[in-house]
């Protein structure tokens, strides 16, 4: 057992469905945490600690910075490590950096924007009642939607981390996520989502190169070129 398992399975515990659950500390307890090497690389010579607040795999990655409240960062960077490294059940799936890092991004958004609503701990969302944690939710979406067009698949996909690993597992939270997220999406999350290509770039320059070869002259090929780029402007419309 390497010394990031030995510290962190003291970090979190496990429900009966194989889920996660970072365990409730406070800060006193968080500053005990000796610290551990989350990444490592021999060949660049890069180490990121748990106690540091930049991490990244590998030099071809933009370094994640973790800067929030104590005992949110404390929580975020645990969450980091689990969506990342673990997954949010056992034997469940990781995510990509470059998720990972979206998703954390927006969770410390979210910290901040709860600490200036009196909150220390993405526990205490956990444990409102249907209401106010409604108005928390739908509050947070409104201000997000305020800087900046295209926030509620983030916040959705943020709030979806944090009821998976047992921060908000009240019976009705997922219902109240659903129902804030499917209702406030803006235009600009429909557009974006459209911008994602229906055939992958690498298939298209492949379907394309073999299709080529049928063709006599490059003028045959433009015209099946543009053909197939209006082609694909018809089926993103009707998507």
């Amino acid at each position: 057992m390497n010394k990031l398992d030995e510290v962190f399975d003291k970090l979190v515990s496990q429900e009966l469905d194989g889920s996660y659950k970072i365990n409730r500390l406070t800060l006193k307890e968080i500053n005990k945490i000796p610290d551990f090497t989350v990444y490592e690389s021999q060949l660049s010579g890069e180490a990121y600690n748990f106690k540091g607040n930049k991490f990244r795999p590998n030099k071809t990655e933009k370094r994640l910075v973790i800067e929030t409240l104590p005992i949110f960062e404390f929580e975020v960077k645990t969450i980091f490590i689990l969506i990342a490294k673990r997954g949010t059940k056992l034997g469940g799936a990781t995510k990509r950096f470059s998720t990972s890092s979206r998703i954390i991004k927006e969770l410390i958004r979210l910290s901040k924007y709860l600490n200036s609503r009196g909150y220390e701990s993405f526990h205490e969302l956990g444990e409102l009642p249907k209401l106010k944690f409604n108005d928390v939710v739908s509050s947070y979406i409104n201000y997000r939607q305020e800087h900046g067009p295209s926030t509620v698949g983030v916040v959705k996909d943020s709030l979806t981390v944090l009821l998976e690993l047992n921060f908000i597992n009240q019976e009705f939270s997922k219902e109240v996520i659903e129902a804030n997220t499917k209702a406030k999406r803006t235009k600009a999350d429909t557009v974006n989502r459209l911008k994602h290509p229906l055939v992958p770039p690498m298939i298209q320059k492949k379907i394309i190169s073999e299709c080529s070869k049928l063709f006599e002259n490059k003028k045959d090929i433009k015209r099946f070129i543009t053909l197939g780029k209006k082609l694909m402007s018809i089926l993103k419309l009707m998507h």
